[in-house]
């Protein structure tokens, strides 16, 4: 909603003295240590309030973002998650590849189960490529990973049942 709606961001540089008085509530980066003076204050306006110190957004308006897709989650339970997400090209390349597991899917009981395996196996590289390998898997990252594990224990059962054939 945010990125439809292209709030602007808007940055200021603040000593840690404005930043107590002008933001007291602001997030923090867990472990971060911050200096006395040149503290990025990041904030974005309604409808997704944030205030963020320096390790928030690097962009004028919600809009340039684009696409966008939160893969992984780090810290879920705790007061300040950190999420990785993709953005742009990467999300909707990342989309396409959950759409060709969602394809694969329908059609794995009429493929050649050594196919399936292959396909598989290039989606899960080609995300992996794009995702990396940190923090829990998350949303439709997460269901896409559970439907290539079962697609290749599909595909095993197949070769299994055609071998018996």
């Amino acid at each position: 909603e945010a990125i439809e709606s292209n709030a602007p961001v808007v940055t200021q540089v603040l000593t840690s003295t404005q930043l107590a008085i002008q933001a007291p509530n602001v997030l923090t980066v867990p472990g971060e240590t911050y200096p006395e003076s040149g503290i990025r204050l990041v904030s974005s306006a309604p409808p997704l309030i944030s205030r963020e110190l320096c390790c928030g957004t690097h962009v004028p308006a919600a809009g340039v973002i684009g696409e966008f897709c939160v893969t992984q989650v780090k810290g879920a339970g705790g007061n300040s998650p950190l999420l990785y997400a993709l953005t742009g090209d990467s999300a909707a390349q990342a989309r396409e590849l959950y759409c060709r597991a969602q394809k694969l899917a329908e059609v794995i009981d009429l493929a050649d189960p050594d196919r399936v395996k292959d396909e598989v196996t290039a989606i899960k590289r080609a995300l992996s490529e794009l995702t990396g390998t940190a923090g829990a898997p998350y949303g439709e990252y997460a269901d896409c990973l559970q439907l290539l594990i079962s697609l290749t224990k599909k595909a095993t059962t197949n070769k299994n049942d055609l071998a018996l054939q």
